[in-house]
């Protein structure tokens, strides 16, 4: 790093620490002095790194790419679960779906500031429809909800290599906490409550099956996903199976029934427009 750009980093570092230290009840703040934007921020430069990069095929979600309508669906599914009003940050993150053209790994993460990403692979692999889509997804959002991410990041690397990211200094250190997102089993105590948080969704969305949901869960065990070897069943459960209960359970309470959608003919014309295999 060039001496004067360092000295710039350290320099907004400080000014960071100074204004949690001034503001400590500010609603911007979220952990040891990042504010929601810079959350943001840091977020659109991971996502810059990985475009760049041949290590992540990040389909183009322009308008006038090939990719554009499979892109369109996933933001009307993202549409109707910030509808819901469960995430916090709804409107402090700008938060978008990203397809992952990846076949081999079956994944399903978000970085920081609203950014999820979601494989090929996991789309046809482990998803069998809609319903189970929206469960995945609302499960995945909550950990940049509660800024989980955030803090993972702030465990493993300084404040000041964080800025660096954050102010476009180095795309080789962003694409290595792109791992920190997909590669790192999450606590599994907080695995039971985005569980919970993806079924309260599902219930307000209505009419689909949350039950769909831990048949997802299921069939990523049987498979041995990535999403589920990084998204474990809690302590609190025994199997997959005390797990997909606890998802009946919550089906019972909110009135869904066997008869709910699982809106898997709009599922399988959404698979026809990604790329083949």
């Amino acid at each position: 790093m060039k001496p004067l750009r360092k000295i710039y980093i350290i320099f907004l570092g400080f000014l960071l620490f100074l204004g949690a230290c001034e503001n400590p009840l500010d609603d911007k703040k979220t952990t040891q002095g990042f504010t929601l934007d810079d959350e943001q921020e840091l977020g659109d430069e991971i996502h810059n790194a990985m475009v760049a990069s041949s290590l992540f095929k990040v389909l183009s979600n322009k308008e006038e790419s090939t990719y554009f309508a499979a892109h369109q669906y996933l933001a009307g599914l993202r549409g109707k679960i910030w509808g819901t009003g469960y995430l916090e940050h709804q409107r402090d993150f700008k938060w978008t779906i990203h397809i992952l053209e990846d076949d081999t790994n079956q994944r399903c993460f978000t970085t920081v500031g609203g950014k999820v990403y979601v494989t090929t692979g996991l789309l046809r692999d482990m998803v069998n429809n809609e319903a189970e889509l929206y469960g995945v997804l609302a499960h995945e959002m909550y950990y940049a909800d509660r800024h989980y991410h955030m803090d993972k990041l702030l465990e493993g690397y300084t404040f000041t290599e964080i800025l660096d990211v954050k102010h476009g200094g180095s795309n080789a250190k962003a694409l290595e906490m792109v791992g920190t997102f997909y590669n790192t089993p999450r606590n599994a105590d907080l695995v039971h409550q985005a569980d919970l948080l993806a079924a309260d969704i599902v219930c307000a969305i209505g009419g689909l099956s949350i039950k769909a949901f831990g048949n997802a869960i299921e069939n990523a065990e049987l498979t041995g996903s990535d999403w589920y070897i990084n998204h474990p069943t809690p302590n609190i459960f025994s199997s997959v199976q005390e797990r997909k209960e606890e998802l009946n359970i919550k089906a019972v309470t909110c009135g869904n029934n066997d008869e709910n959608e699982v809106n898997l003919n709009k599922y399988l014309a959404f698979l026809d427009i990604l790329p083949p295999r």
